[in-house]
């Protein structure tokens, strides 16, 4: 792909790209990952050898040549290998309830052990804090212990190392980057671990961001971050709550669309710096992809509606297995539903793609991303992307000195239009109920989900 191999990660720890997936700490012993303080996201100690930058996914990342090696074809069309797309959702109410976004992943999780399918799952687990580590479960009665999904920067290396420390047949719930590494790391160094792996469970995903979120929110509300015992990001219906307990027995509760405060701390500036040139948010290695469905047909769901994206058979044969069962309920779309619900802009990498661009051309280090979606949508120009930049550097400045409270009142002054907008059309589409803000032609009418929570 490059016309050079990096001789090692000095780039990736020079831009802060590092997404924590631990390929480069198995790949070379010397290189460990710890919290950067002034960024607030993990990376790389130590620059490392040439064999810990080969795995690095913040180095460079051939989605064809990985998939080829993943399933044994390479992908095709923008959103990849694909052999059907659904509406999903749990079945049962209370678990759906808690997910916020369908409850399919515990569900999936739950058939693929019941069934023999796999030995194992590993997943991410609590432990404390703000900290996550790797999870075995080999129990279907352990899926509801999980925790919701997780949005701030966590260390992700321990997945890795439970797979090369077990010879079991592992199912692995993963987000896109983190498969990115998980695959590099066996390509390159470890093949046979490839045939442990039977089944992968992708999160659609967005964004992740620094944990400078956690500590606006933490500005914004008045508590200190110290005293977090957890977070949760959703639960409590379609968009869910951001809770945090403390350690004095305080729950305080956000509501992550009616909070003004919630949409600054959570919103692009606060990205880890990886996640503004990711082109794969619909995770073009995982054997089954899921996430939120924001379609218009979707929206009124009494708890949460996922897009499923299965990219093999197999993949599709455990859906049709789950819904035969009575364990999900299931409804065929098209890709045109996954376009609807992320969005143009990620599914294509509209801004992605020229971004990386943009900062090779500034001398600053960018991942080289070949993705099936290159060349799919419209690109984002160069004054916006030149525009996003200078803001993103004054609002990093503001982030390391710890003045949330002045990006706060920053985002009001310079941005209130866009943030009144937002809520114009939120109070339209899911208060009042009254007009679509969208002309497009919908591919399929909300009666049409009659069966659904």
């Amino acid at each position: 792909m490059s016309n050079s191999i990096s001789k090692d990660l000095g780039d990736v720890i020079q831009s802060g790209m590092c997404i924590a997936c631990g390929a480069c700490t198995l790949a070379d012993e010397s290189v460990k990952l710890e919290l950067n303080e002034r960024r607030q996201i993990f990376e790389p100690t130590s620059k490392g050898s040439m064999m810990a930058a080969s795995v690095c996914p913040s180095v460079e990342v051939d989605y064809d040549e990985l998939c080829h090696f993943v399933f044994g074809q390479t992908a095709q069309g923008p959103l990849g290998i694909a052999n059907s797309f659904h509406l999903a959702q749990s079945t049962n109410y209370e678990r759906n309830f808690r997910a916020s976004s369908g409850g399919i992943i515990k569900e999936t999780i739950g058939h693929l052990l019941q069934s023999g399918l796999v030995d194992g799952v590993i997943s991410i687990d609590h432990t404390e804090g703000l900290e996550y580590s790797a999870r075995l479960l080999t129990d279907p009665e352990m899926i509801d212990e999980l925790p919701g999904s997780i949005y701030h920067n966590i260390d992700l290396s321990s997945v890795l190392e439970m797979l090369t420390h077990t010879n079991m047949r592992l199912g692995i719930v993963a987000i896109p980057c983190q498969l990115e590494g998980i695959y590099k790391y066996i390509q390159k160094i470890r093949p046979d671990l490839r045939s442990r792996i039977v089944f992968t469970i992708g999160l659609l995903c967005a964004w992740q961001y620094t944990r400078h979120s956690i500590a606006a929110m933490a500005s914004y509300f008045r508590f200190d971050t110290d005293k977090i015992n957890s977070v949760a990001y959703r639960g409590g219906g379609p968009i869910g709550k951001l809770r945090f307990e403390l350690d004095d027995n305080r729950m305080i509760e956000i509501y992550r669309r009616a909070s003004l405060r919630y949409q600054v701390g959570f919103d692009r500036y606060f990205n880890t710096p990886r996640c503004n040139v990711c082109v794969n948010h619909t995770n073009f290695l995982a054997d089954m992809v899921v996430g939120d469905s924001w379609i218009e047909s979707t929206r009124f769901s009494k708890t949460g509606i996922s897009i499923m994206l299965c990219r093999t058979a197999n993949a599709t044969k455990i859906a049709r297995e789950m819904e035969a069962c009575g364990r999900i309920k299931l409804k065929h779309v098209t890709d045109l539903e996954v376009v609807e619900s992320e969005g143009e802009h990620l599914v294509y990498g509209q801004f992605a793609y020229p971004y990386a661009e943009y900062l090779r051309e500034i001398g600053t280090n960018a991942p080289v991303l070949k993705g099936p979606n290159k060349g799919h949508g419209t690109p984002a120009t160069w004054p916006d992307i030149s525009d996003f930049h200078s803001k993103l550097v004054k609002m990093n400045k503001l982030m390391q000195s710890g003045k949330y409270r002045t990006i706060l009142l920053r985002k009001l002054t310079h941005e209130g239009h866009r943030l009144t907008w937002r809520y114009m059309r939120w109070l339209i589409q899911r208060i009042l109920n009254v007009l679509k803000l969208s002309r497009k032609n919908r591919s399929i009418q909300h009666d049409d989900l009659s069966g659904f929570l």
